[in-house]
């Protein structure tokens, strides 16, 4: 294996982690400290105004840990004031420290280091992703996932769920920010102004 906490790119095509189970669930790590991580972005979501953090984004992902793949959200993440070099895209693997989102009792929140976040390298297509992912498709199916969630479990929010059935797929503009969303950002700019 090679030295220090991140696979070498052999060991990850070939090696045990990448084809061990993976932890679809896992118990809130708080008080771990920072640590560092490699992660497959799998989904980033449309910037959403913040007071306390202005424009952001939450990505999730899979954390390519050597017991197999885990998923991961990170927050928050002001993509558009990112440097270039630190603008990540979907399936890119990045590498970055983090700590568990004290705030977010979701097991998989970790908040980033943001001046450690680095590109490692991108996955394209789909064949070179599948590995990732395989070992947590169908751990959960949507209905137990969103069960649990209304019962207030701390369980995962995060799954590779295969569709039994599409019917239709919409699109729609976006319709701009909200009233709300657009006095976030206002109270968000005079607090750093002050």
């Amino acid at each position: 294996m090679t030295a220090g906490y991140f696979l070498g790119a052999a060991e990850m095509m070939f090696g045990e982690g990448l084809f061990a189970n993976g932890r679809p669930e896992y118990e809130k790590e708080l008080g771990a400290g920072i640590t560092e991580a490699k992660v497959l972005i799998t989904v980033k979501a449309a910037p959403q105004p913040s007071a306390n953090h202005g424009d952001t984004v939450c990505v999730a992902g899979l954390r390519l840990a050597e017991g197999g793949p885990e998923w991961i959200r990170l927050y928050p993440i002001p993509f558009r004031y990112l440097q270039a070099d630190a603008k990540f895209k979907k399936y890119d693997i990045v590498k970055l420290k983090l700590t568990p989102a004290a705030k977010d009792r979701r097991p998989e929140s970790y908040t980033p280091i943001l001046d450690s976040l680095t590109i490692d390298s991108h996955l394209e297509p789909w064949k070179p992703r599948h590995p990732h992912v395989d070992p947590l498709i169908d751990a959960f199916n949507t209905c137990e996932l969103n069960s649990r969630a209304l019962n207030g479990s701390a369980g995962p929010s995060l799954a590779a769920v295969v569709p039994a059935d599409i019917d239709k797929l919409e699109l729609r503009l976006f319709d701009g920010w909200t009233s709300e969303q657009q006095a976030k950002m206002e109270a968000h700019l005079t607090r750093i102004r002050e």
